[in-house]
């Protein structure tokens, strides 16, 4: 088998295109392309000239272009030909340039820089507003007018509402619950430790002092309980500690007693309502006790 060497560092190819892209890139080049050269100037260096037909074909091309016209002389007079009437009354009045549809030639003309009515701007509004435009300025009004009157207050979509009745909700909560779906979902910025999702640095904190005492811990299942309107919803705890049969929940103060609106209570009141209900015990962790010193405190003195 024929191989062909690099005449700069003697490694051998199995045919040539593969040797001259090599030559190209050889760090014993000195005139190598850079690895990072502009993609349209190397389309220029690597181009021959035709013999037959003068025109500039790629390397990679050129042996099989070749090829071609001495194989079938009258092949690219062929496709000159058929080009020529593939593109009969495809190109546009102003510039001569070839489109491919009549769509396209419609949408190049109206726009050809050799057109001297060509549309000049984007869309009717581009770089437009209400204090420079009076039709945007007459539309920002009647929109205002609008809202103000009432008129759009029943408008579903406006108004986001939901298209379920209220017993509908009911139902697809109810199957929600007893397949184990809704209620807490992954936090966005979660924390990977030892393969455990972790969602706050705080929680990071308690799980590697933890390690470090050699106490067993596990991230626990929700737990259920019911609100003060009846309805069923879940809480899920940081750290379960088994061989001390409590829940750790690192929770900062201010939040703690902070009233949720969408809610209609504080997440003391839940807790309480999640030790009652389910007969568990939770210590709620502040910024002073992530540590299993203070932690073990906690629990003697609970």
């Amino acid at each position: 088998m024929e191989l062909f060497i690099c005449k700069y560092c003697n490694k051998q190819w199995k045919n040539n295109n593969s040797l001259h892209n090599h030559e190209n890139q050889c760090k014993l080049n000195p005139d190598r392309l850079n690895k990072h050269y502009n993609y349209a100037n190397s389309k220029i260096k690597q181009t021959k000239e035709c013999p037959y037909c003068k025109k500039l074909i790629s390397v990679s091309n050129y042996n099989k272009h070749i090829n071609k016209h001495q194989t079938d002389p009258d092949y690219f007079i062929k496709i000159e030909n058929r080009q020529q009437v593939l593109h009969e009354g495809l190109n546009c009045i102003y510039c001569g340039k070839y489109c491919k549809n009549k769509n396209s030639l419609a949408q190049h003309e109206c726009r050809c820089p050799d057109n001297p009515d060509r549309i000049k701007s984007g869309g009717w509004n581009k770089g437009l507003t209400k204090g420079t435009d009076q039709r945007l300025h007459k539309l920002s009004d009647s929109v205002k007018q609008a809202h103000k009157s009432g008129k759009w207050d029943n408008v579903k979509w406006l108004n986001n509402s939901h298209p379920h009745s209220v017993e509908t909700k009911q139902h697809l909560r109810e199957v929600a619950i007893e397949r184990g779906l809704g209620g807490y979902t992954k936090h966005i910025h979660s924390i990977d430790y030892n393969g455990v999702s972790l969602d706050s640095s705080w929680e990071l904190l308690v799980a590697k002092d933890l390690d470090l005492h050699n106490i067993n811990w596990v991230r626990p299942k929700r737990i259920s309980y019911i609100d003060n309107k009846n309805k069923m919803h879940y809480y899920y705890p940081d750290f379960y500690l088994p061989d001390y049969n409590i829940y750790l929940d690192p929770k900062n103060p201010y939040l703690l007693d902070n009233d949720h609106s969408n809610m209609g209570y504080t997440d003391r009141q839940k807790l309480e309502w999640v030790m009652s209900q389910n007969n568990v015990k939770i210590i709620v962790l502040t910024a002073r006790d992530l540590t299993w010193e203070k932690i073990k405190f906690l629990i003697e003195s609970y």
